[in-house]
């Protein structure tokens, strides 16, 4: 455990860090804390330290299927029926699926420059 003296130098060191990370959730205020304290459904993504919004927030650039990838890939989720194994199947072909479109997509984009490249 950490002294009071220690915990007091690592603020002074990192003074311009603290609001980013109350922003991204990371560090709570009461409020943020009353909704990262607990989620709905079966996910256990409140147990994480840093949970999956709070990467999607720092990365605002990407898609919808950037962000599911990272959020299936940091999350356990009990399905009803399945074992944690079988669950954990089921996110992986779920993310494959997402990063086939993304595929799709990003070889549009690549197409797209080439063609304008002309």
């Amino acid at each position: 455990m950490l002294t009071e003296t220690q915990l007091q130098q690592i603020f002074e060191l990192n003074k311009d860090k603290i609001e980013p990370l109350v922003r991204l959730g990371i560090l709570c205020d009461e409020k943020t804390a009353q909704v990262r304290q607990g989620n709905q459904g079966s996910s256990n993504y409140y147990t994480l330290l840093i949970q999956a919004w709070s990467i999607m927030n720092e990365h605002p650039e990407w898609t919808y299927q950037e962000g599911d990838i990272q959020k299936r890939l940091l999350r356990t989720k009990a399905e009803g029926g399945m074992t944690k194994t079988e669950a954990r199947l089921l996110d992986f072909k779920k993310m494959k699926h997402n990063l086939e479109e993304l595929i799709r997509l990003w070889e549009y984009k690549v197409a797209d420059e080439q063609l304008s490249k002309q």
